[in-house]
């Protein structure tokens, strides 16, 4: 009998000891007993030399779950580095790098059948046919020869022939279909890139012979390019060459709307199948993709933030698409960054990283301007592309029709007669996020976090954003009784029907969360704007990033005063990063683009800075800034937060931290503080921030917290957690 060092999904920082009568790979899946139930674990250590004594009292290995590992050396060691960098559980850091159905008793064989492959083989019939020289169809031929030479997966043959020319053979008996295991080892896929492939303009060639030059090694590399300048046709002349090379490459993008058309650019461009990994997916496709990434059966990977953590067989490089975008950090739970997790998986594999982005996040920004990472730059739109024209449109003293002014509406009535699309911007969903009595002002909130609750016209329904908590509009007032409500405020889904009752004879489409829950709601409505049956696009940030509209040649962000005034350090970053985008989306073709700015502040220097000197100008300004704030990216940064039901609880494990963390003079402590939603599911939310002027004392000060905390019988009465390189105080 051997211990077996087993990483269980238990909010422990620690490995358990099981015993098992003999050594098993590192990295294979066992079902174990603890406490009153059994969980699913991950080998992490096992030792010959680690013998079971009497004293041991250990238990026993349930179930081995895997005949041989699919978790590498290397995918356990990104784990480790993830528990102990963001200082969470290593239990629970494998359980959440692992799919769905990967935590549950799945057995070796039922993993098995999802990674089946179908091929082809030459019957009987087929080789005499062959030998007869009685095929005289050219494309049967091609395949049929293609087959004399031993069976071939489905895949390759698609990349010769079709799917009917496979079942017109199969009809005449001359081809079968089976499943097979796939052996373990990436093919070079036979594709040939179409004739069609746009010539590399000067500042793309020189960014795709840099990026070419770093294939044999680790690299960091920012590529910022302005919105259209055609950083997606850099990507796929490199990908060719690690294709070209026998290797994988992963493409992180920030949102699952992206998903969709990235894939179809892909597959138009390389022929052969690509995986996709977003939260639209069922655990068990999303594990199928996994092992097929694994074994090497697809040379490309596509997903959003967690896909950062797919095995695979041999890759290449990695690219992060919207590299500045807050979605690609997790905000519960294991709240790592997939930049971060990505840089490190790079640098492990000995392959380059490329960041891509139109509006590069401060951090990485400050990375290449320092020389940590290459920098590349694409300052010229694409094609016949032309530059944004952008107008602030100062709103004071004007009318305004659900948030549009009359100034704004004569522009859509122009773009629109002229047989163009316009889209309207507006991140706030719902019909309105205040709903208040007309009698006493009294306003409805959610009761969980005494916050307003936004008026959903259409679902007839009040529901809080913050809990997503829902209930019905209520037919009188709680405080007085009275049946009269009013709103304010305006939300993406009281826009639209203003866009209806302005403009009856054009279609409005609205794009946001609450009619894009599934896949195939967002492909559905995405042709519909590249078919022109939609001419006015409402939506909320799901329209900001990436999106091709070559027909749209105005834009109008309905509301940017909101991003000016904020107690987040981060606002004006996101507020500069977000019309930069938005205004990205028009004039994409040889069309030329318009972009309206509604605001009561015209002369904000943020927005002048924005319009008139851009984005790159603007980054600058704010890195300077924060450097005089000594605030991240020239401080390294972490928050403790404290969520309980007792306000006063909250605090005092928070000053139970700031009390171990002050012994450190290299430590800067600031709070305790409400977060800027302090409540939320009836809970109280505190948070102290703590900052560095380098990572290593941070890290060794957080560590000695969480060891504190751990032990701290008031802190095992309230949840805590901690967010290493924190970008969201709310």
């Amino acid at each position: 009998m051997v211990i077996i060092h087993v990483a269980v999904p238990v909010p422990l920082r620690q490995l358990f000891c099981y015993s098992h009568s003999e050594l098993l790979p590192v990295g294979v899946r066992v079902s174990v007993p603890f406490g009153s139930r059994k969980v699913v674990g991950v080998v992490v250590t096992c030792d010959a030399d680690d013998e079971i004594t009497p004293s041991n009292n250990l238990k026993d290995v349930s179930c081995v779950l895997d005949t041989h590992t699919f978790l590498d050396s290397d995918w356990l060691k990104l784990a480790m580095w993830l528990a102990d960098y963001y200082h969470f559980p290593i239990g629970e850091t494998i359980t959440t790098m692992l799919p769905g159905w990967l935590r549950k008793e799945k057995s070796q064989q039922e993993i098995t059948q999802l990674t089946l492959q179908t091929a082809f083989r030459l019957t009987d019939t087929g080789r005499h046919c062959l030998d007869e020289q009685k095929i005289k169809t050219q494309s049967h031929l091609n395949v049929v020869k293609a087959l004399n030479n031993g069976e071939a997966a489905k895949d390759e043959l698609l990349a010769i022939s079709n799917a009917s020319i496979l079942r017109n053979l199969m009809q005449k008996g001359w081809i079968e279909r089976f499943e097979r295991t796939p052996s373990m080892g990436h093919r070079r896929p036979s594709f040939q890139p179409k004739d069609s492939i746009p010539k590399a303009n000067i500042e793309q060639a020189i960014a795709i012979g840099a990026l070419c030059a770093q294939l044999e090694t680790f690299s960091i590399s920012l590529l910022e390019g302005v919105t259209g300048s055609g950083k997606t046709e850099v990507y796929l002349q490199v990908i060719e060459k690690v294709i070209k090379n026998g290797r994988q490459v992963l493409i992180l993008v920030p949102e699952i709307g992206l998903t969709p058309q990235t894939l179809a650019r892909f597959k138009a461009r390389f022929g052969f199948d690509v995986g996709a990994i977003n939260s639209s997916i069922s655990d068990k496709k999303r594990t199928q993709i996994w092992l097929k990434a694994k074994q090497g059966q697809l040379p490309i990977v596509i997903g959003t933030r967690s896909a950062v953590f797919t095995p695979f067989f041999d890759l290449g490089m990695i690219i992060i698409d919207e590299e500045h975008d807050d979605a690609l950090k997790q905000q519960d739970g294991l709240r790592y960054h997939a930049r971060d997790v990505a840089a490190v998986r790079a640098k492990n594999h000995h392959i380059p990283l490329v960041l891509g982005s139109a509006t590069p996040s401060l951090e990485s920004l400050n990375n290449a301007l320092t020389g940590k990472y290459q920098y590349l730059t694409l300052r010229e739109r694409a094609g016949e592309a032309q530059t944004v024209t952008q107008h602030i449109l100062d709103i004071k003293h004007e009318p305004i029709h659900s948030g549009l002014s009359e100034s704004a509406i004569e522009q859509m009535h122009l773009h629109l007669s002229r047989g163009n699309q316009v889209l309207l911007f507006l991140n706030r969903r719902g019909f309105a996020p205040i709903l208040l009595c007309h009698a006493c002002g009294h306003v409805e909130s959610c009761h969980r976090c005494d916050r307003p609750m936004t008026w959903h016209k259409q679902k007839k329904r009040l529901e809080c954003h913050h809990c997503d908590i829902q209930r019905p509009v209520p037919q009188h007032c709680s405080e007085c009784e009275a049946s009269e409500f009013i709103s304010q405020g305006v939300g993406t889904e009281q826009l639209e029907s203003q866009c209806n009752r302005l403009f009856p004879q054009y279609n409005t489409v609205r794009i946001d969360r609450d009619n894009t829950r599934t896949q195939t709601s967002f492909e559905r409505m995405y042709e519909d704007i590249q078919s022109l049956k939609a001419n006015i696009l409402v939506g909320t940030q799901m329209l900001a990033k990436g999106h091709h509209f070559p027909n749209v040649t105005l834009v109008v962000l309905v509301d940017v005063d909101g991003g000016l005034f904020s107690l987040d350090v981060r606002a004006q970053e996101k507020l500069a990063q977000l019309v930069t985008q938005i205004s990205g989306r028009a004039g994409r073709a040889s069309k030329k683009g318009y972009m309206i700015l509604q605001t009561h502040h015209p002369h904000h220097p943020i927005l002048q800075e924005l319009v008139n000197n851009g984005y790159n100008h603007v980054a600058r300004l704010l890195l300077a800034e924060r450097q005089a704030l000594n605030c991240p990216p020239y401080y390294s940064q972490a928050i403790i937060r404290a969520e309980s039901v007792d306000k006063a609880l909250c605090q005092q494990v928070l000053l139970l931290a700031k009390n171990t963390a002050s012994g450190s003079s290299d430590i800067v402590c600031i709070g305790p503080v409400p977060a800027l939603v302090e409540k939320r599911l009836s809970r109280y939310r505190f948070m102290l921030v703590l900052r560095a002027g380098a990572r290593k004392p941070l890290h060794y000060c957080l560590n000695a917290l969480v060891q504190v905390l751990q032990s701290d019988k008031q802190a095992k009465k309230c949840r805590w957690s901690v967010d290493v390189d924190a970008i969201d105080l709310s």
